[in-house]
């Protein structure tokens, strides 16, 4: 599915979605994830008006480490790679965001060793600071 998607984001060179779903018969949600990872390998951006717009062929084979990475290192990525087609004050806030809230609240933890009870437990933590459920992600 991602060579689909990748060798068709290729030739389109700007689409959105919706074009991706139905040129493909893929599940929105499928599609959506896979769109995201491009992203944050830098293969595609988003452009106003909910568009993508291809960039490049990858550099290497597209690769998600995930058993062993610690959340901090994750998170370092995403700002970094993933970011970096954004405005540079959504990626101080993300960073401010990920900082004041995210880091001390789970520590040293790898992703793996994170389960939904421990979201859910972030969530109500943040909650009993007294913010709003805008700062609360959902």
């Amino acid at each position: 599915m991602r060579e689909k998607l990748l060798k068709l984001a290729k030739r389109l060179k700007e689409f959105t979605l919706c074009d991706m779903v139905l040129l493909t018969e893929i599940e929105e949600k499928i599609v959506k994830h896979y769109l995201d990872e491009f992203i944050f390998y830098g293969i595609i951006r988003t452009k106003v008006g909910n568009r993508y717009v291809f960039l490049k062929e990858p550099d290497t084979p597209i690769e998600i480490p995930s058993v062993g990475i610690k959340l901090a290192d994750a998170l370092n990525i995403y700002i970094q790679k993933c970011l970096k087609s954004r405005k540079p004050s959504t990626s101080r806030g993300h960073r401010i965001y990920t900082d004041k809230h995210i880091l001390p609240f789970f520590k040293d933890k790898s992703i793996s060793d994170i389960s939904p009870m421990d979201i859910v437990e972030f969530i109500k933590h943040i909650q009993s600071q007294g913010y709003t459920h805008r700062t609360v992600p959902s």
